[in-house]
């Protein structure tokens, strides 16, 4: 939220804010986002963070025991989803034989940190 309203105060002002993205969100339907669904677990040095991901008809929906939140996830590709309110994007990883969901990156980088479907 903080980053909407500090974006909004510097168009308004003129003070160069960044572009806000434009995304292009895709149609998936249920039995395309249905293997995303169940639990991942995320280890950044001490801390853990459990994502839970759920689907409702097409629709793809994350719930994070750090924020206590529900974040709607928006398709931009076929494995490629992000938060409209927070721009970040999620990153489907496959196992390369069986082509089963393995984890989620929380980001575009390489090194972004990875959520492992429990």
């Amino acid at each position: 939220m903080m980053n909407e309203i500090s974006r909004a105060f510097a168009e308004v002002y003129g003070l160069g804010a960044r572009a806000r993205p434009e995304r292009t969100i895709v149609d998936l339907d249920a039995s395309a986002v249905a293997p995303l669904a169940g639990r991942y677990l995320v280890v950044q040095r001490s801390d853990t963070t459990m994502l839970d991901v759920t689907v409702e008809g097409s629709a793809l929906w994350l719930y994070t025991s750090f924020g206590k939140r529900h974040y709607r996830l928006w398709p931009e590709a076929a494995d490629a989803f992000f938060d409209a309110n927070t721009g970040n994007t999620f990153l489907v990883e496959r196992d390369s034989t069986k082509g089963s969901v393995t984890a989620l990156r929380l980001g575009r980088p390489a090194n972004a940190p990875r959520a492992v479907k429990q």
